[in-house]
């Protein structure tokens, strides 16, 4: 599975090991809530004492839950069966899960820069260490389980493009259907598989439209179940409705701030110098990119695969918050809980192309 020298891997799983004690630290009080946790852990509470997936305030009775999604209260009631209050059950598993997304950062580079020892362990420590990845790792919260099931399923995904294993891309769709049922954006993840497929591909366009199309299906499919049952049981959806607010200013200075701060930069620095900051990245990423093309050859189709695959979920995810802001959601922050897939999904590219680019 990983690609690297034994005493690397040995390393990898010692930050893993690490990252874990620290969400367990800091969780020592208490797993973090907010209002979003609360409707998590209620709705657990609820469904584990069989009164379905309900959300136990805002009424007298307690509401279907449609407004968040399904996958993560769930998960956290089935384990309340074992005997767990769902609140203990979730510090259990955000030090469990940041371990496994602190391997999966490991091993999605291992996949793109094969016979190199160091990328791995280097973008382990830069996931394992985050404060943005501890601090969403350390609340009841949805993101890290999207990360875990999400980004799993677009690592096989790129597997299976790779070896043409309609298997392989199937457990993919099933892990990004749940990603989806884990949080709406994983919606982000359907398209990012599909246009994948569509771009990826190693066969000829009508085989290329068909397994496009059967990838968004399988994937696709619980969250379609999830939102015709709430249409049938509540009639909506997901609790929003359609209008058109653009998104602000002020939500577009917070999430230039939350991505500049994950390079160290304080949010009362000027906002030029954030802007400055922004452009030079993408100027940086740019030329990497087409250094990396130009040098490109056979023997980086693999790797190539798997890195495209990762970075074009940057874009298409980021537009789609936008489009969710400026129709459904207007009040969605963009913080660093918010934009955390992101962040994700770049440490892992940047590792990959810093690697790239030494290797030129």
């Amino acid at each position: 599975m990983f690609k690297f020298k034994h005493n690397c891997l040995l390393l990898v799983f010692i930050i893993a090991f690490c990252s874990a004690g620290s969400v367990l630290f800091a969780t020592s009080w208490g797993i973090g809530t907010s209002p979003d946790s609360v409707a998590y852990i209620g709705s657990a509470r609820n469904l584990a004492a069989g009164l379905g997936l309900t959300v136990p305030f805002g009424g007298l009775d307690d509401a279907p839950m449609t407004h968040h999604a399904p996958f993560y209260p769930a998960l956290l009631g089935a384990i309340w069966f074992s005997g767990i209050d769902p609140a203990h059950v979730a510090r259990i598993l955000g030090a469990v899960i940041i371990a496994v997304n602190t391997l999966l950062a490991a091993w999605l580079v291992s996949r793109m820069v094969v016979g190199m020892n160091w990328p791995p362990v280097f973008a382990a420590l830069l996931v394992g260490i985050s404060p943005t990845i501890l601090e969403i790792h350390s609340m009841a919260w949805t993101e890290p389980l999207f990360i875990s099931l999400g980004f799993l399923g677009l690592g096989l995904l790129a597997r299976g493009l790779e070896n043409r294993s309609w298997k392989l891309s199937l457990i993919a769709a099933l892990l990004v259907g749940l990603a989806a049922l884990t949080r709406y954006a994983g919606v982000a993840l359907i398209f990012s598989g599909i246009l994948g497929i569509l771009l990826l591909a190693r066969v000829g366009v009508i085989h290329r439209l068909t397994y496009a199309a059967g990838f968004g299906m399988a994937a696709g499919l619980p969250l379609l179940v999830w939102v015709a049952y709430n249409i049938l049981t509540v009639g909506t959806a997901t609790s929003r409705s359609l209008n058109f607010h653009p998104i602000g200013r002020g939500q577009l200075w917070q999430g230039m701030a939350s991505i500049t701060s994950w390079l160290l930069i304080p949010e009362n620095a000027p906002t030029w110098f954030h802007l400055a900051t922004l452009t030079l990245l993408g100027l940086l990423i740019s030329a990497a990119l087409f250094i990396i093309w130009r040098g490109r050859n056979k023997e980086w189709t693999t790797p190539g695969i798997t890195l495209s695959l990762i970075a074009l979920f940057i874009p298409v995810y980021i537009l789609f918050l936008v489009v969710s802001i400026s129709l459904f959601d207007a009040n969605t922050p963009l913080d660093g809980r918010i934009l955390s897939p992101a962040f994700f999904a770049g440490v892992v590219c940047m590792v990959a192309l810093l690697s790239w680019v030494k290797i030129q």
